[in-house]
């Protein structure tokens, strides 16, 4: 699951959007906007690239493993920061219902 949630992030290129903002970061390093884009960009990243998962996957072994990786890596602020980090939000975005794109018109 791991493997296929970076291969989703190698086949859409995510990487050319994050050079693209380190160079706005290095250019505009004293606007703060920047910074909250670059975050918000790669929170957006994680749940493309979760979604694509989910369509692989089952659901609920998927945030299992998401569960196992935060709590090794975060072992002694886990607690604390799990109210505000960006796995709380993930496993939101996780649990809503995949739906289709509406049609316009």
């Amino acid at each position: 699951m791991i493997l296929e949630h970076e291969l989703v992030h190698i086949r859409e290129k995510h990487h050319l959007d994050l050079i693209l903002m380190e160079f706005l970061t290095v250019i505009c390093w004293f606007n703060p906007i920047v910074y909250l884009v670059k975050k918000a960009m790669v929170l957006n990243h994680e749940y493309l690239a979760d979604q694509k998962v989910q369509h692989t996957t089952q659901t609920k072994a998927y945030k299992k493993l998401l569960l196992e990786l935060t709590v090794r890596t975060q072992q002694v602020a886990w607690a604390i920061s799990m109210a505000s980090s960006s796995f709380k939000n993930r496993l939101i975005m996780v649990n809503k219902p995949l739906t289709k794109r509406p049609t316009c018109c």
